[in-house]
């Protein structure tokens, strides 16, 4: 199907898609899912300092890891599934998609979505616990966590025009 006969639906599906894909991966990659005030911020690598010294989060000796690595899985799981959900999305372009498989598209931005939920608050909840138990320093989610949020949002509303060009599709 030639993209200027593709439905508006279908086109800002794609658009929705790819964006929301570039920033979960690099909330994913960047250190900024936790910051404690002006003292230390930390993302699933690496837990750094203001003055940008950083730990490595893959050395059990210095820090409890199971967390990120749980985080990690998650949020991978995620990131598969939203490669996939464009791969299928783009195929729309090339053969006309059946129901079984619009349908197949929204499911997998859905189950994304929801890997993608638990992997950001794993990461966010275990963060906040780990790092400064004392309280002497305040606890924000950082740009790297809204990032990933940001993302899960768009893919759920890519599920959703997913389920709508389908519907229209089907027609």
């Amino acid at each position: 199907m030639p993209m200027q006969k593709t439905s508006i639906v279908l086109k800002v599906n794609i658009f929705v898609q790819l964006l929301g894909l570039l920033l979960n991966i690099i909330g994913y990659c960047t250190n900024h899912i936790g910051d404690f005030e002006d003292v230390l911020y930390v993302g699933l690598w690496k837990l750094c300092a203001l003055d940008d010294e950083c730990l490595d989060i893959n050395d059990e000796k210095e820090i409890s890891i199971a967390w990120a690595y749980a985080a990690r899985v998650f949020l991978g799981i995620c990131l598969t599934g939203q490669s996939l959900v464009i791969l299928l999305t783009l195929s729309a372009l090339v053969i006309k998609r059946n129901k079984f498989v619009g349908l197949c598209t929204a499911g997998l931005a859905f189950f994304s979505v929801l890997f993608g939920a638990i992997g950001i608050a794993v990461a966010a909840g275990e963060i906040k616990r780990l790092f400064l138990p004392s309280k002497q320093y305040s606890f924000s989610v950082g740009w790297s966590f809204d990032l990933v949020i940001s993302s899960l949002v768009m893919f759920l509303v890519a599920g959703f025009l997913s389920v709508v060009e389908t519907r229209r599709s089907a027609r």
